[in-house]
């Protein structure tokens, strides 16, 4: 079945034509190994513990010389693959730096000694299912408006060997689309694929990666509709104590709102990240708090002067800008591939900074 759409960003050039490729096989030094994805599946992406289920093909391109001499053979019509070429490449569970519970099965072996047009005797084409749990750093400030990548580490070793890994970025695409019930993904698909760095010793020996990456956005319409509106909402009854005369009325209307918004916090607190640093979501919350605790100051006033101060507009007035401008600022929240690309960013930096990968930033 072929893949849907998709758009590739990279921060390494990409081979332009067939021999470009089949060049890359002449190298001397560790072997080469062309690497493709196509994803099939994405589900169950926990933003609270850090990870995303995901089943894909994990295709790879290599050569075995000891092939070099016989005909081609096409998937499915090589019953003696497993015996023919016993030095192929390792790939288990270890293989992908960022795997949690990760299984693999060969899926199909071909012989095919061509790359398009281009001759590679001896190259093997291997297709692998690659099932499982993969870890992955989300940054949840813009929640619940953020944009993250899920990605798949590509370890250059496998078993004891090492390979040099080239993305064959004509062969990382997505088979079929995603329903998930709490995030979007991009449409086209964006992959993302970047090289990077990994220490492996304590001389400082490092060995590079192939990150892969899928961009996906969450659907903020539940939260806006279940807790934003909410709020709008208390905050304009909230209002309606402007329009009283009894200092007790007023009062009595804005603390019954300020302990149901408090009830409130507490009953979508299950529905919120559990992060230790303030969410959008958090703010917002608190900006509700700030605009009631203006408005029973108000009525204070109020009761004090016993006529309504100058500041009754200005609180309804900052209150409707400040509407208007996380409004517009959602908006710009939204936009696809700038969000995403950021969130990519963020999630290189990070692991840049925890001195276990050193990652190539992102080309715009």
């Amino acid at each position: 079945m072929a893949g849907l759409g998709y758009r590739v960003q990279s921060s390494e050039p990409d081979s332009n034509n067939d021999a470009d490729k089949a060049a890359l096989f002449m190298r001397p030094g560790h072997p080469t190994l062309l690497v493709g994805l196509s994803m099939s599946r994405l589900s169950t992406i926990d933003a609270t513990s850090g990870t995303f289920e995901t089943k894909f093909i994990f295709r790879i391109w290599f050569v075995e010389p000891g092939l070099r001499g016989r005909e081609a053979i096409a998937h499915g019509a090589w019953e003696s693959w497993q015996d023919d070429y016993p030095h192929r490449p390792a790939v288990d569970a270890l293989s992908f730096a960022n795997s949690k519970d990760v299984t693999v099965e060969v899926s199909s072996a071909a012989l095919v000694h061509k790359i398009g047009m281009a001759s590679v005797p001896g190259l093997v084409k291997l297709n692998l299912w690659v099932t499982g749990t993969f870890t992955q750093t989300f940054s949840m400030e813009r929640f619940p408006y953020d944009s993250h990548f899920l990605s798949i580490h590509f370890r250059s070793y496998f078993g004891s060997k090492d390979y040099r890994l080239e993305p064959f970025h004509d062969h990382i695409d997505f088979k079929f689309a995603f329903q998930l019930p709490d995030f979007h993904v991009y449409q086209p698909p964006l992959a993302s694929v970047s090289n990077a760095s990994e220490l492996v010793g304590g001389d400082g020996s490092t060995k590079h990666r192939v990150v892969i990456a899928v961009a996906v956005q969450r659907k903020a319409f539940s939260h806006e509709l279940n807790i934003i509106c909410m709020l709008v909402f208390i905050n304009l009854v909230a209002f309606t104590s402007f329009l009283m005369d009894s200092l007790a009325d007023k009062m009595s209307v804005t603390l019954t709102l300020l302990l149901t918004t408090v009830a409130f916090k507490l009953v979508v607190a299950d529905k919120l990240p559990p992060v230790s640093y303030l969410t959008t979501m958090d703010l917002y919350m608190i900006s509700s708090f700030a605009f009631l605790g203006l408005v029973i100051l108000e009525n204070v006033l109020y009761g004090v002067a016993n006529e309504q101060p100058v500041f009754v507009n200005a609180v309804i007035v900052s209150w409707a800008l400040f509407q208007l401008a996380f409004f517009t600022w959602t908006q710009f929240a939204r936009r696809p591939l700038t969000q995403a690309c950021a969130g990519g960013r963020e999630h290189h930096l990070h692991l840049l900074s925890s001195g276990m990968v050193e990652a190539e930033p992102f080309s715009s």
